[in-house]
């Protein structure tokens, strides 16, 4: 036994530099990776698929760089390998599994943006706001310029084959109200071109909070729809208000662990991809 095997039997936990280390302890049944970082990630996750161990990724920007790859890995091996619940990306996965259990017909999905796009944002610029919410600036800078939403976006689009309606989504301003409407198909005076969107939205109304709208093929459930004010014509928009990652993301780990339950897991193929915009003129 090493030494953190030990330390873990003895009820004491483990602190190291070493990211690998948790896929080389016995009595760690499953991983999971919460850093920001694709590289940490990847290799994170790879240490723990070769050692036949599942592994669960809150980190979005490991699963957009490199999902699909280690999902394939993982099938090799014969051990698990999903994105958490809980944060923008697992709670979509959710509504899409719910849409489709009641035979709707998912048009676009999406989240609320936590605040207005501001594509031109640094640590700099967002230092203050972020002081004084106690973060760290350069993940400020990363919500309101966009980059957090496109990773989310991205994973959500590899999952689920939806597309962008434009490079780098649409964003409008929209509100519940409103939203149905908006991301209803084109020929019905939407945005939408066709079935399977992804895009997210801006406004305090739907901020923080993920949406799917759908089109209603039953008469009888749009009626229904329509008369319990949450349908518009043959559509209707599921909403869920919030994402509680720092507890809900804990729970998926249990559940894969327990009972090897996915939450949000990459196409064999490719979809979606992100891509970097300098903010300056870089040196040549």
């Amino acid at each position: 036994p090493s030494p953190a095997e030990d330390a873990l039997r003895a009820g004491r936990r483990v602190v190291t530099a070493d990211h690998r280390l948790a896929a080389q302890v016995a009595s760690v049944d499953i991983v999971t990776d919460v850093t920001p970082s694709p590289a940490l990630g990847a290799e994170t996750a790879l240490s723990c698929i070769e050692a036949r161990k599942p592994v669960v990724l809150v980190n979005i920007e490991a699963d957009v760089t490199v999902g699909r790859q280690l999902k394939s890995l993982a099938r090799s091996a014969g051990v698990l390998y999903t994105v958490s619940n809980g944060d923008e990306p697992g709670c979509l996965a959710e509504l899409w599994d719910y849409a489709l259990t009641l035979g709707f017909e998912p048009i676009a999905i999406g989240k609320g943006k936590n605040n207005a796009m501001d594509t031109s944002a640094t640590p700099d610029t967002v230092a203050e706001s972020a002081r004084k919410d106690g973060k760290d600036p350069f993940q400020v800078a990363s919500y309101v310029d966009g980059t957090k939403t496109m990773f989310e976006m991205t994973s959500v689009a590899n999952a689920t084959g939806c597309l962008p309606i434009r490079r780098g989504m649409v964003g409008p301003v929209a509100d519940r109200k409103t939203v149905t409407s908006i991301f209803s198909l084109g020929g019905d005076g939407g945005i939408c071109p066709a079935p399977g969107c992804v895009d997210f939205v801006q406004g305090p109304d739907m901020s923080g909070g993920v949406f799917l709208t759908a089109r209603v093929h039953s008469p009888r459930i749009a009626e229904d729809l329509r008369y319990l004010k949450v349908g518009k014509g043959s559509y209707t928009t599921l909403f869920r208000p919030y994402h509680l990652w720092f507890i809900e993301a804990p729970i998926s780990v249990a559940q894969a662990a327990l009972f090897g339950e996915t939450w949000l897991v990459p196409l064999d193929r490719p979809v979606v991809d992100v891509l970097t915009v300098a903010k300056k003129d870089l040196a040549t």
